[in-house]
């Protein structure tokens, strides 16, 4: 978001002769103004009596010329300072817009060649490893239950195995020696 020093001094230029302009339009309504203070003065003074002093008269004429131009002045400023704050924003806002498009298709870019970048196979890699974790971690607590009842069923039958195994050589007699063994 940048203004151009070219734009800037043609608009401070711009500006400045506006204001010129703006003060000598001022200028020539406060002098009619103080014209028409002069004449009707000038009436009153006639009509009144003569013995009030030139130099009353001429300090009341200067302080409403003088309080004339103050307002004169402080409402020419004020509308310069609108007009150059206005103008500011409106530049502002054209160049943070044009630099919009120029900075939201670089982004746009270079996210898509990021994305294009990344290797799907260790990504996958990752991902699995990371779910597989996870899922150990999770069923770790419920594994533990089964696998006692399994070892206690699994006591059981050997004991039942071993039983058989026992009755099994009991019946030999006069066979040969065939042990019967659970390995």
């Amino acid at each position: 978001m940048r203004i151009d020093s070219k734009d800037f001094g043609a608009l401070s230029i711009l500006f400045g002769l506006a204001s010129i302009a703006y003060s000598i339009y001022n200028s020539k309504k406060l002098k009619e103004t103080t014209d028409k203070i002069n004449v009707a003065v000038d009436h009153i003074a006639d009509d009144t009596a003569k013995d009030i002093q030139k130099g009353v008269v001429d300090r009341a004429i200067e302080k409403a010329v003088d309080r004339e131009v103050q307002r004169a002045i402080d409402e020419t400023a004020k509308r310069v300072r609108e007009d150059f704050k206005s103008e500011i924003r409106t530049e502002v806002k054209k160049e943070v817009d044009k630099q919009y498009k120029t900075i939201a298709d670089d982004v746009a870019e270079k996210v898509s060649d990021e994305v294009a970048n990344i290797d799907i196979v260790s990504l996958k890699d990752r991902v699995t490893k990371k779910a597989e974790d996870k899922v150990v971690k999770k069923l770790d607590g419920c594994l533990d239950g089964a696998i006692g009842i399994f070892n206690n069923q699994l006591n059981s039958w050997t004991k039942m195995y071993q039983g058989a195994a026992n009755v099994f050589d009991s019946f030999r007699g006069n066979r040969p020696n065939y042990p019967f063994r659970m390995d």
